[in-house]
């Protein structure tokens, strides 16, 4: 909610970029919902999660990462660590990208 009000009242032109699909912040909480003002551009990521700059892929890879991080319990699970594409799980969105690099100009 600061960052809503915050960007609201900073008059400073701002995009926010929110997932569709984001299972971390609910969007009714979320700034791109509760921001306000003629300086804001929103952009709904439809199908992505929390990372809405990353492709689903990269997000599913992310999930997978995090789910391991949680359950660790064997030298196998560390093994996991040593192989994991941290490239692939990183790979961004070019469509959001873009978005992005446009509205910077």
């Amino acid at each position: 909610m600061s960052a809503a009000k915050c960007a609201g009242k900073n008059g400073v032109k701002t995009l926010l970029i929110h997932g569709g699909s984001d299972n971390i912040v609910a969007r009714g909480n979320a700034a791109i919902n509760n921001a306000k003002g003629e300086n804001i551009t929103k952009y709904i990521a439809d199908g992505k999660g929390h990372n809405p700059y990353n492709t689903v892929e990269a997000q599913s890879l992310l999930d997978e990462l995090s789910e391991k991080l949680m359950t660790i319990k064997s030298e196998e699970d560390k093994k996991y660590f040593k192989t994991f594409d941290f490239t692939a799980a990183t790979q961004e969105d070019e469509e959001v990208m873009k978005l992005i690099s446009d509205f910077i100009g």
